[in-house]
């Protein structure tokens, strides 16, 4: 900038010099008014950072996207007998058969589709979100084998009457710990639409040995990184810094903490408070701490 001043500085002494040696008011004033131009135009223009749509959509897409593991795990693949049905959901095999005669855990005839219906979202399951829709899940083996994929699709899914539109990879790499990857998928209703894709590490920390009931199952995300675009177009990325708490039986993220960065803006620490079941966050920027909802 400086550097273009340097250049216009002849025409400015010129300018400077004709308004000395005139007497037409109108003539000096239009001279100044474009000396004044000159100067604003080299004023960076700086975007006001009061953005909290990123952080918002960030957890709206984690926690939906991640709230049908519990499913996923208990409703059907930890199930001996393939075919089942409870209040909310029939889970019914698709294509495939799960014959293991020599008993390596590998399906015979495979891979197994299975298919989780939740029926016309009349009916919420016990974290209050109600579901629609169908949940198709593809595996060549038994989930007991540990270190094999396992694929998600959404069919006609829906949360709470959003969409979710896209796809899982889960890998069982131990006992009670997976990597839960999020392929490019959305979030979206009338009114917005989210992106979003990333991947996860969750270990179930409670409710292994109730395999029947849902509702006492607690998740924990250790590590993680996604990115996206908000409702507003705007890209961002997130990392998580603190393990995230998720329980079955709460539709929210309870605790942890992760970083947020739209693009262009400055990242946001965002926390999901004390292990209550509410709808209520806060994220911190520049010593500013400002609460916000998870809806």
């Amino acid at each position: 900038m400086i550097q273009n001043l340097a250049f216009n500085l002849p025409l400015f002494v010129c300018t400077v010099d004709m308004i000395n040696n005139t007497n037409s008011f109108t003539f000096k004033l239009l001279i100044l008014s474009t000396v004044a131009i000159l100067f604003s135009s080299c004023e960076k223009k700086i975007e006001t950072d009061n953005e909290t749509q990123s952080v918002l959509d960030n957890a709206v897409a984690t926690q939906n996207f991640v709230s049908v593991f519990p499913f996923i795990s208990e409703q059907c693949l930890n199930y001996s007998v393939v075919k089942k049905t409870n209040s909310c959901t029939t889970t019914s095999q698709l294509t495939g058969d799960t014959t293991d005669a020599n008993g390596d855990k590998v399906f015979d005839n495979g891979p197994i589709n299975f298919i989780i219906d939740f029926g016309d979202g009349s009916c919420a399951s016990s974290d209050g979100i109600s579901r629609s829709g169908k949940i198709k899940v593809t595996m060549a083996k038994k989930w007991s084998v540990l270190s094999h994929s396992i694929t998600v699709e959404f069919i006609d899914y829906k949360s709470n009457g959003s969409n979710c539109l896209g796809s899982l990879k889960i890998i069982r790499s131990d006992s009670s710990k997976y990597n839960f990857e999020i392929k490019p998928s959305s979030f979206k209703n009338d009114f917005y639409q989210i992106d979003f894709e990333g991947t996860f590490v969750l270990f179930q920390t409670h409710g292994e040995n109730t395999k029947s009931d849902l509702s006492d199952d607690i998740y924990e995300i250790t590590t993680g990184n996604a990115s996206g675009v908000n409702r507003q177009k705007r890209t961002f990325t997130s990392k998580i810094t603190t393990s995230l708490i998720k329980p079955s039986n709460c539709k929210y993220i309870v605790s942890g903490i992760l970083e947020v960065t739209p693009n262009g803006l400055k990242s946001r620490k965002v926390n999901f408070g004390a292990n209550d079941c509410d709808d209520e966050a806060t994220y911190t920027m520049n010593d500013q701490t400002i609460t916000f909802k998870l809806n």
